[in-house]
């Protein structure tokens, strides 16, 4: 045998065996399934060559054709890899064909949704896969997507402990797409971007035929790589040559950008929360004037009035009515009005487009004339520093952050956080949330300046003071260590441009017989993956000053 045919025999055969792993969802040793229904060594520890020796071995007796029909991905790929099996029509398969036929198979999509602070396994966003048919409404379609089987009954914190040790079972779930966008467009007002990818009708099917064997499988559940990011990857994985990037973690962006190349088209649903607020930055100050007046003394909406205003009214009505459940009083009035609609400019970016949620950092931290070496480690997501321009809640969520420091002398850890969530809201004329934040980590924000163990949680409100300038207003509840504290704290932050910003935050924690203050000053600039900022914190702890000027490389 020449050495050129058996390096070709040798690739064939090691991507043979990687391509049955896949369908096995066996990966780094272990099997991702904890049910014995998916394996026909009924055995849930069995290894890839045990489960295909039995599927051989079945695939040629008395139940063959049973096996065949439940099992259509793997008897496709031992045809098609010469095994020596029984010839089978999958067509003739009741209840495979039943399935698939029930299915929009002539395109498939990776569906993104945007951030949602309000709950921790959305957190960092949604992906989930969207079958449609051509010249037929997405809303139509079918969304398969990999949830967790949860208790109701789990509260914030039971939920995230679970999650982060795979307590809850998952499974691959079918819903009608016009389910979805209610849940997340409509009542969450999120944004949801459909990607959709470049698979063959042979592609789709051999991804049906897969999420048939899938139908009775459970895996279990993790927030950081187990979620819906990972296991929609490894789905559409098993019929392109991808792969998944071992990581501590795999977030639902990591998703889209493994199947960056295979994007062909790209579509966004936009809240209506955010085309109302778009139309109002196109309208005049009459025009706004006239809107407001609407609202607030329930007046009817005529023919004479600006087309921009009853589109408005008309985005005004539908929003009051999914949101809250509740008919506008001259819903009907508003809804038969005629009017010319105008093209709604959309800046905002889309998630490729945006920071990557890990970074690294290193500056120069001067505390009291003394210089450090600074470093700052955040793997995962966004804060304040970062750009988030033309978003209605800009937020800073981060897990495991951490900010140290170090010269000849000395080093310092300055901050640990374990859960860091703050949602700010923007306060809008027709709607009007409630600016959130959670808190839970280790750091020196104390008049000591020393390392204490430190938990609290704010609520308040966000107003918008220019187009690019917002204010946040919170009251805060913590405790450093066993001391309780109250904390007014406001931040104020405009951009510069679309790639800088500049923020003034103060807080006052007032304990009792005691109290700690704390000023800071930054201003962050984005090029590329690199983040350049400067900030000046004054305080009333041992050392009062401190400035620090450093570069984040996003990742």
């Amino acid at each position: 045998m020449s050495k050129l045919l058996f390096i070709s025999i040798l690739i064939v055969n090691l991507y043979s065996s990687e391509k049955w792993n896949k369908l096995l969802h066996h990966y780094d040793g272990e099997n991702q399934i904890v049910s014995n229904e998916f394996y026909l060594t009924n055995n849930i520890n069995s290894n890839p060559n045990e489960e295909l020796n039995a599927t051989i071995k079945l695939l040629n007796g008395k139940f063959s054709k049973k096996i065949a029909c439940n099992f259509p991905a793997r008897y496709n790929y031992l045809k098609e890899n010469n095994y020596n099996i029984q010839d089978y029509n999958l067509s003739k398969c009741d209840k495979l064909n039943d399935f698939i036929k029930n299915f929009n198979k002539d395109k498939v999509s990776l569906v993104f949704t945007s951030e949602y602070t309000n709950n921790p396994s959305s957190a960092f966003g949604h992906t989930m896969l969207l079958f449609s048919d051509d010249n037929k409404s997405l809303n139509i379609g079918d969304s398969v997507h990999f949830v967790a089987k949860t208790n109701n009954k789990d509260g914030f914190f039971t939920y995230a402990k679970k999650g982060l040790n795979g307590s809850y079972n998952g499974y691959f779930l079918r819903e009608p797409f016009f389910k979805k966008i209610y849940e997340y467009n409509t009542l969450e007002q999120r944004y949801m971007y459909i990607y959709t990818l470049d698979f063959s009708k042979k592609q789709i099917l051999e991804l049906l035929y897969h999420l048939f064997e899938l139908r009775k499988a459970t895996f279990k559940y993790y927030f950081f790589d187990g979620n819906c990011a990972s296991q929609t990857t490894d789905l559409l994985n098993i019929v392109n040559d991808n792969y998944r990037k071992d990581s501590i973690y795999y977030l639902p962006i990591n998703a889209i950008q493994n199947n960056e190349k295979n994007i062909i088209k790209k579509t966004r649903f936009i809240p209506l929360i955010n085309k109302l607020t778009l139309l109002l930055d196109e309208m005049t100050l009459k025009e706004k004037k006239l809107f407001e007046q609407i609202i607030k003394n329930n007046l009817q909406v005529t023919k004479n009035m600006p087309d921009i205003v009853k589109e408005a009214m008309v985005y005004y009505s539908t929003f009051y009515f999914r949101r809250f459940h509740r008919v506008y009083k001259n819903y009907n009035s508003i809804m038969n009005q005629n009017y010319q609609k105008q093209i709604i400019k959309d800046k905002s970016l889309e998630p490729l487009e945006k920071t990557k949620p890990s970074n690294i950092g290193l500056g120069l931290y001067t505390q009291n004339y003394t210089n450090y070496l600074y470093f700052h480690y955040r793997p995962l997501f966004i804060d304040m520093f970062d750009i988030q321009l033309n978003s209605l809640q800009e937020s800073e969520v981060d897990i495991f952050t951490f900010d140290t420091i170090l010269n000849k002398e000395s080093s310092k850890l300055l901050k640990f956080n374990f859960l860091n969530i703050k949602s700010f809201s923007t306060q809008l004329s027709f709607y009007k949330p409630m600016s959130w934040a959670i808190y839970s980590g280790v750091n020196r924000y104390n008049k000591k300046n020393k390392i204490k163990f430190n938990n609290e949680i704010g609520f308040g409100k966000t107003f918008s003071a220019l187009s690019s300038s917002t204010i946040n207003l919170l009251l805060y509840l913590g405790n450093d260590n066993n001391s309780i504290y109250l904390k007014p704290y406001v931040n104020i932050k405009t951009y510069l441009s679309d790639n800088s910003k500049i923020g003034i935050s103060t807080y006052y924690k007032k304990y009792d017989g005691d109290n700690y203050y704390n000023n800071r000053i930054f201003i962050s600039y984005k090029y590329d993956k690199l983040l350049y900022s400067l900030y000046y914190n004054k305080d009333n702890s041992t050392y009062k000053e401190k400035y620090i000027l450093n570069i984040k490389y996003n990742f």
